[in-house]
């Protein structure tokens, strides 16, 4: 019995270490009571992105975008690429209130 479950957890160790590491997006929370820039933003907005009729968009013009948006307030939800473009739910949340208080 003990062999059997030493071999599946050796097994199981293998299986875990042979995944590929991947990129990981993560957010540290740290100390601090630093307020968020006060909203400006009026009201929420749900569209295609779009520059000039474009919605071909570079990476660079995606994160001005994006920066100038949580710059005003909003909290974006940007969806995946379709035939139509980048479909963006930016929504407004006036006012913030977000004074981290520990």
């Amino acid at each position: 019995m003990q062999i059997k479950f030493l071999a599946l957890v050796t097994i199981s160790g293998l299986l875990i270490a042979q995944q590929p590491n991947k990129n990981r997006i993560t957010v540290t929370v740290g100390p601090g009571g630093d307020p968020i820039h006060p909203s400006t933003c009026k009201s929420s907005v749900l569209g295609y992105l779009e520059i000039g009729g474009r919605t071909n968009l570079t990476p660079t013009e995606m994160g001005q975008y994006v920066l100038d948006r949580i710059g005003k307030g909003f909290v974006l939800t940007i969806y995946p690429e379709t035939k139509n473009g980048i479909a963006v739910s930016a929504d407004c949340r006036n006012p913030v209130s977000a004074n981290v208080s520990r």
